[in-house]
This record gives structure tokens, sequence and C-alpha cells, in this order.
């Protein structure tokens, strides 16, 4: 048999663009300078029968079973700059998961499903949490006192979006055509032992990770803004096959890397070896990144991370310094991870 099933995932949108490929097993570059980065995010997830000799045309050329993109990137121009170069069809795409409701997540959204409405794709479905679709507040260059904005109404809080204090963020696009879930939701699942499903809204079960204060929205229940624990934060985890290991994938992980691992855990019984996406932890201080870093190093199963986006370099740094006291030998991070890489799982 020449063929075999595989997950294919591959960045679509981040911050970074450039020539690297981490030293890690089936990971394959698209090279185009052409490609642009942004402060945002986006993956594109693929089931395939992909031949046993594998590399980048032969991963192209493959069949698609299934195709989902996790988040839609910031600028409603990046995704569709990159998308072509992949050299993948927007009718091929049935799923859209949103990890939350903020911008640099969201940005593409409209736009990509226009594309995908031309195909006459009629199996798309778009999913998020419930609070992806509330109108998303953010403290704006540490200037505003956030208490001071809690229990007011968007039109009481003009004065502070209008000097600066706070950023209002529009709405979520289409928020008619999501489908709101708070628990895990499976996109794809079949008799090889392939999975792929939502965590659902994460557990948040340490002092460590906790959401800062800067972060705000407004509650079209009560008519007021209020703290944003950023509950509509949620994740992916792909079961690569019978008795073979499972991937996480994060959008930002406002929920924290540790809360979203341990929650992933409680949903498989596959050992997760590899987490991909954002970490948040690009303004993390030290007692938060040492805690981080002893967990993901020492607590888990896990063999590599590659922290992108809103990670910072840090958490790199951090898993470094434990590997060397471990004799090199350990959860190895890669801090090189640009638009264009693909991941076969």
């Amino acid at each position: 048999m020449n063929q075999e099933k595989s997950i294919a995932l591959s960045i679509i949108s981040n911050n970074s663009c450039g020539i690297g490929l981490p030293k890690f097993p089936n990971v394959f570059f698209i090279k185009n300078l052409n490609f642009q980065a942004e402060h945002g995010l986006s993956f594109l997830i693929e089931v395939l029968e992909t031949p046993k000799k594998k590399n980048i045309d032969s991963i192209i050329k493959s069949k698609k079973i299934f195709t989902a993109l996790f988040d839609t990137g910031g600028n409603t121009n990046t995704i569709f700059n990159n998308f072509p170069y992949f050299q993948r069809n927007y009718s091929d795409i049935s799923r859209i998961v949103l990890s939350h409701g903020h911008y640099d997540h969201i940005g593409g959204l409209k736009q990509v499903v226009e594309n995908i409405d031309k195909t006459n794709q009629k199996d798309l479905k778009i999913i998020a949490h419930p609070d992806s679709k509330n109108i998303k507040v953010i403290q704006y260059k540490m200037k505003g006192k956030c208490n001071d904005l809690i229990g007011k109404t968007l039109d009481e809080a003009e004065p502070d979006f209008q000097n600066g204090s706070f950023r209002k963020f529009d709405r979520i696009p289409l928020v008619e055509r999501i489908e709101s879930k708070t628990e895990p939701e499976v996109l794809y699942e079949d008799s090889d032992g392939i999975k792929i499903f939502t965590t659902g809204e994460v557990p948040r079960n340490n002092s460590y990770e906790i959401v800062p204060k800067r972060f705000l929205q407004f509650n079209d229940k009560t008519g007021k803004i209020e703290k944003d624990d950023i509950l509509d934060d949620l994740s992916l985890v792909l079961e690569t096959g019978k008795n073979k290991p499972a991937i996480l994938v994060t959008g930002c992980c406002h929920a924290g890397i540790v809360n979203t691992y341990e929650r992933a855990k409680t949903l498989t019984k596959s050992p997760i070896d590899v987490a991909i996406g954002g970490f948040h932890l690009v303004s993390a201080d030290e007692d938060k990144l040492k805690f981080t870093s002893d967990y993901l190093f020492n607590k888990t199963e896990l063999k590599a991370v590659f922290p992108i986006h809103c990670s910072g370099s840090q958490i790199f740094h951090e898993i470094e310094k434990l590997r060397e006291k471990n004799n090199g030998k350990g959860l190895k991070a890669f801090n090189d991870n640009p638009v264009g890489l693909t991941f076969l799982f």
C-alpha cells in the first residue's frame, strides 16, 4: 500500500515570515518571498492520503479527506495573500474554528467565508464559544484604569475610547452563522483512529495563569462592560491514529498552556507529544515563566513545543535552560516557526 492517512498542520498566518525550518521530523516548508506576516494566527488542518515518500509537492497533491481552518488571522488581507501559495482550494474547507473573539484571530473570517460560499460549499460550519460574540475591549497602552470602565455602557465609555485609554474592537462578523459551543466538539473522526476535536471551555485551575485586568468585554445581557476572563479561549486536539500520539494546537491560550494541556489530557487517552500555537507568555513575569517551563518540562509527556504568535521568546529560553541542566535531554522548544511551515503527523 503506497498511501497512508496523515494530518497536515500548516501555518497560514503568524507574526513571522522567513526561511527557518525546525529540525523536527516531517516538517516541510513552502519557500515564498511573497508571504506576509502579521500580529495574527491561522492554521490550516487537513486529513490527507499521503504517499509514504513525502515532500511538500506530494503533500499539496495529496487527496483531501477533511479540511478545517483554526482561526482566520488578524488582517483581512494577510490570509488572502498567503493562502494561494499553499495551493489549496477554499471549497475544501468544511469547518472553521475560532479560538476566541480577539481581532488577531477573527480578522479574515468574513472574507474567508465569502470565498468559501462562492464555491457552493454547503457543509461549512463555524464553531466558537458563545463569549467570542461579545464586543471585546482592552486597556490601551496602560493609560486608563480598568475599574473606571467596568459597569459602564458603551455610550458612557465612549470618551475613554476617544482619548485612547481603551480600545473597543468590532464584534465578530457573521454572528448569525456561528455555532456556539462550550463543550468539546468533534470535527472529524474515522475508523483509523484519527480524531480532531475542540477542548471546549478550559477550566482554570492554578493561580499563575490569570487573565490580566486589562482585558474587558461588553456583556449584551447586562448592557454593561465587565472584566473578561476570556472563557471563549479554546484549543484543538489532533489524535493522529491508533496507538499514535496526539497534538495540542492552541490559539492564544489565554486560559494558560498548563490549564489547556490538563484539559486536553482529560479528553484523550493518547500521549500528547507536541504543542504548537500561541502560549500568551510575551508579557509573563519571571514567576509565571518558571512555573510554566517547569510544568511543561517535568510534568508532561511533551517531546516538542512550538510557541508562536503571542508566546514571546522567553519561554523558549527557559526550556532551553532546563535542557542544559538535563544534559541536553527532555522537552525541546523551537522558536523559529514562520508562515509556510507544514507539519505532517
